[in-house]
């Protein structure tokens, strides 16, 4: 039987949520997203508790969930008019490479929000390897030989090569494989000093002022 995917790993949550957060907190309460790996809709439900009503477009292909289009997000990614957006957002579970490729084909500028995760044992995406220089025909002799290596390093290369060229990026120490981060074409949004404030402000109905284990993790 296979694993089931989780929207949201316990110790991520929080750091996702404050990612957002800062960056609502810096481009306004007007700010128009788009949630292309929406699922139940937590996250933003989360945002939102923090800092307000917000305009969110949800998609997500599974039924039953919170989105607002149910369909695959790279045929909606084709056919919206991103201009409408002002911030999209790329909570993948894995390393959302298609849509990137589709944001930057339809010169989509504006910041990204996004979830960056590599499985050791499922291979690296063939457009990044592709941008390394890597042939398909080596990947398909083997799928793992190209997942070692600096994985934040890469993938905010990938970025750069597609426009976004400033990051605000956060890793939790527990899984070396699994980053969050904001991502820009012009300036930096947001520090990491600014995720972290938001960071504790969501620990604090726990009754805590920050979680040091949770933290103390994170980098």
């Amino acid at each position: 039987m296979p694993t089931p995917k989780l929207d949201h790993s316990a110790g991520g949550f929080r750091v996702k949520a404050a990612l957002r957060i800062a960056a609502i907190q810096e481009l306004g309460t007007e700010t128009r997203v788009l949630d292309a790996f929406a699922g139940k809709g937590d996250l933003w439900r989360c945002v939102e508790g923090q800092v307000g009503p917000l305009s969110v477009m949800h998609v997500d292909k599974a039924q039953g969930g919170a989105s607002t289009l149910h369909a695959d997000n790279r045929r909606v990614l084709r056919s919206l008019d991103l201009s409408r957006f002002d911030l999209v957002d790329l909570d993948a579970y894995s390393m959302p490479t298609d849509q990137v490729e589709i944001l930057a084909r339809r010169r989509y500028q504006g910041p990204i929000v996004w979830t960056c995760i590599s499985v050791a044992m499922g291979g690296m995406p063939r457009s990044l390897l592709r941008t390394e220089g890597i042939p398909d025909e080596w990947r398909q002799l083997c799928p793992t030989l190209f997942s070692h290596g600096d994985l934040l390093t890469r993938w905010t290369e990938y970025l750069a090569l597609h426009g976004w060229t400033h990051h605000c990026t956060m890793a939790l120490h527990s899984n070396g494989q699994k980053f969050y981060g904001v991502s820009t074409t012009d300036r930096f949004l947001i520090t990491k000093k600014a995720v972290l404030t938001s960071y504790n402000v969501l620990t604090q109905p726990k009754g805590r002022a920050h979680d040091e284990r949770d933290q103390d993790q994170m980098g």
